[in-house]
């Protein structure tokens, strides 16, 4: 059995082709909505988040025999508490990330990270929009 972290379409689409293939999955989700659209494919769910302690509890109560890390790119907390968890239960983690997108607009502005994407928006007049998904946001403490 497989515990798989959903959080995207990608991730979606690769639970039901890994049971489709013969593996038992059991995918852990945020949201409600996440979670039936993965049950509408006949895959089993858990909802809520789970610390490292938490996934190593899971991991061991259930058997799981690996953790497949499918969360958003940006659930890094997630992604941290799946790796510990699989480390402290003695499974492998596997990380699973879709291919970076490229957009081409002028408006867009790219930044290397939070900090001066923070720093860019302060500067600018009028209103900006900054969609981190990381919680917490690592610059939110900062005075800019």
């Amino acid at each position: 059995m497989i515990l798989f972290l959903a959080g995207t379409s990608d991730a979606r689409e690769l639970a039901v082709e890994m049971q489709q293939v013969g593996f038992k999955v059991l995918a852990t989700v945020v949201t409600e909505s996440a979670a039936k659209s993965l049950q509408d494919a006949g895959i089993s769910t858990r909802i809520g988040r789970l610390t490292a302690e938490d996934m190593t509890s899971l991991i061991t109560a259930k058997g799981f025999q690996a953790v497949v890390d499918a969360s958003h790119p940006f659930a890094e907390e997630a992604s941290k508490n799946a790796l510990n968890g699989a480390k402290a239960a003695n499974v492998p983690y596997i990380r699973y990330e879709r291919e970076s997108q490229r957009f081409q607009n002028d408006k867009l502005i790219v930044v290397r990270d939070y900090e001066e994407a923070a720093k860019l928006a302060a500067a600018k007049r009028g209103s900006s929009c900054l969609r981190p998904e990381v919680k917490p946001w690592p610059c939110s403490q900062k005075n800019w």
